[in-house]
């Protein structure tokens, strides 16, 4: 009895020792699976137990433009204004676990009227009992963040926050652009604030802080991902004070004649440096919201092709020239009309001239002047000219979205399409290819690149300055001071009513023309394009001038709606920068 009572202890202490290995072993492999195939897993989520991320945006960086009467009253001082900086801005928000149930109806029709937001909507809001965060409005003035704080109500808060910011409103609004607060991130939309974007924007950091055993951060092992880095900033070729000339004038007389839209800008030659360039109607950056139409944003200058007109027979006449297939003294004999099988090319307002020079070609913008240096060049040669001069390609302007023109018609190799391409009809380029084709007859016949942006300021403190950058040398520099000769002659002319060409050789040249009937085809008989070209002093340019209205009426040509505007501006810019006169 005794040795059966000793057997039965001797098996239960095997069977529970086979118990503990068994659970032992369990335990041993749970730990195995959890420390080695699982490791990723709970390493992951110890990790989200222990630190906090926080995305740290930076700040956007600035644009500048010059502006030289502050250099002229003090030498030494900086002469940059700046046209986008960031600013602080006040912005409500609501707090719904805050407000007591029964104050949320009078709280929203509180702050409906100081807000001129529907009271339903704020309601809405507020009904989330657990939100802490509901946002109601950015960007508040003065006037209405101190009503907010009169009234004291719970749950309501104001927040500083940085919003893009414009001091000078519409100028230059589509060639700076604007900053767009559509999402979460801020992008630049158009202009420079669009095409370097990504410079200004800078690059935004992601920080983990470690957290404590009760959850409190503490720093001392912080770890950054991601390089931070501020926005770089940027200073515009333009300058404030001509840019302001530019555009008063283009918009004063773009109102009086009641032109569709309006074009101007301003070129050094030599280098390409935009002076001024402003695109009406026009927008203001800081209201971009509330534009009429999404074409206000677009910048005529750069995105929209037209047909020039006969601001194109200068390049026409100096390809002729260049070739030794014409000079200045040349003549041809003008009968008022070329006849291209059965079309007929006219004369504006059907003149005939008799025996004319190519000088007269230009002086009176003749039609058929033009196609007759055109039928000299051949149309291998008319395109070489064309092409070099830049007019089929864009020019690399850093502004966003540049248009291409449109040479569609001489792909097919009509002889009429090539006759109206000479004085600027069939074909359709931008303002920025036109002045720059221009400028090449100002620059002894190089054409430069155009450019907006002077330099890049680092966060670093250096700076990226643009180099004047020579994209070809389209015709001898011979050939561009006849040019530039004959231009002075046609400024001239008794229909030239413009008072400084009293004082200095001006080269000057206007183009009047239809606008193609796109829905019809053919022309409309009552809707024209103005254009002008100017530059001056015209042996030694200071600058270059490229203005345009679309559809103006009550004045027929150019030379009454721009001449007079241009001959104001000249005189301001040659005062300004102080340019002793050529005829004394």
């Amino acid at each position: 009895m005794h040795m059966l009572r000793k057997r039965k202890i001797s098996q239960r202490i095997v069977i529970l020792e086979i118990f503990f290995i068994l659970i032992g072993a369990a335990i041993a492999v749970r730990l195995f699976y959890l420390q080695v195939f699982m490791h990723e897993v709970y390493a992951e989520k110890a990790e989200l137990q222990q630190t906090s991320t926080k995305k740290i945006t930076p700040d956007r960086g600035e644009i500048y433009m010059h502006d030289l009467s502050l250099e002229k009253r003090s030498p030494e001082q900086n002469n940059l204004v700046a046209v986008a900086l960031n600013k602080k801005f006040p912005m409500i928000y609501v707090s719904p676990n805050e407000i007591p149930e029964e104050e949320r109806e009078s709280t929203a029709n509180s702050l409906a009227g100081i807000l001129s937001i529907d009271s339903g909507e704020i309601l809405k809001k507020l009904s989330v009992a657990d939100d802490p965060y509901e946002p109601l409005k950015h960007k508040l003035d003065v006037d209405t963040t101190n009503k907010i704080k009169q009234l004291n109500l719970a749950g309501v808060h104001l927040l500083d926050e940085y919003w893009r910011y414009y001091p000078n409103g519409r100028l230059a609004g589509p060639v700076i652009g604007f900053v767009s607060s559509a999402t979460e991130r801020k992008v630049g939309q158009y202009g420079v604030e669009g095409y370097y974007e990504d410079i200004l924007s800078g690059q935004s950091e992601v920080s983990k802080l470690n957290n404590d055993a009760l959850g409190y951060l503490f720093f001392g092992n912080s770890d950054e991902v991601g390089g931070f880095k501020n926005g770089d900033s940027l200073v515009l070729t333009l300058d404030q004070n001509i840019e302001w000339q530019l555009e008063t004038k283009l918009k004063d007389i773009a109102d009086k004649l009641g032109s569709a839209s309006a074009c101007g800008i301003i070129m050094e030659p030599q280098t390409g440096r935009i002076l001024a360039m402003t695109a009406l109607p026009g927008f203001d950056p800081n209201e971009y919201s509330k534009v009429n139409s999404i074409s206000d944003f677009s910048n005529s200058c750069v995105q929209t092709p037209y047909e020039p007109g006969s601001v194109m027979k200068p390049i026409t006449m100096s390809a002729g020239i260049d070739m030794g297939l014409v000079s200045p003294q040349s003549t041809f004999e003008d009968t008022g009309v070329v006849k291209i099988g059965s079309y007929e090319i006219k004369n504006n307002l059907n003149k005939q001239y008799g025996q004319a020079t190519m000088t007269n070609v230009l002086e009176n913008s003749i039609n058929t002047g033009a196609v007759f240096v055109e039928q000299a060049l051949g149309r291998e040669n008319f395109l070489k000219y064309f092409f070099d001069f830049g007019l089929d390609k864009i020019t690399g302007i850093d502004l966003a979205s540049e248009a291409k023109s449109n040479f569609s018609n001489l792909k097919q190799k009509a002889e009429i399409n090539f006759a109206t391409a000479s004085f600027g009809q069939g074909v359709a380029v931008t303002p920025i290819q036109m002045i720059t084709a221009l400028g090449a007859l100002a620059n002894n016949g190089t054409r430069m690149k155009p450019y907006i942006v002077d330099k890049i300021l680092h966060t670093d403190g250096s700076e990226t300055i643009t180099k004047p950058q020579e994209v070809a040398q389209v015709i001898k520099t011979e050939t561009a001071n006849q040019l530039s000769a004959m231009l002075v002659s046609a400024s001239k002319m008794p229909f030239y009513k413009m008072p400084l060409k009293e004082s200095y050789y001006m080269a000057v040249k206007t183009g009047t023309a239809q606008i193609a009937n796109l829905t019809e085809g053919g022309y409309y008989t009552d809707e024209v394009n103005h254009s002008f070209i100017g530059f001056v002093p015209a042996f030694d340019p200071k600058f270059i001038v490229y203005l345009k209205l679309e559809k103006p009426h009550g004045v027929n040509f150019a030379v009454s709606s721009l001449a007079p505007m241009f001959s104001e501006l000249a005189q301001y810019m040659l005062t300004y920068f102080e340019v002793p006169p050529d005829i004394r």
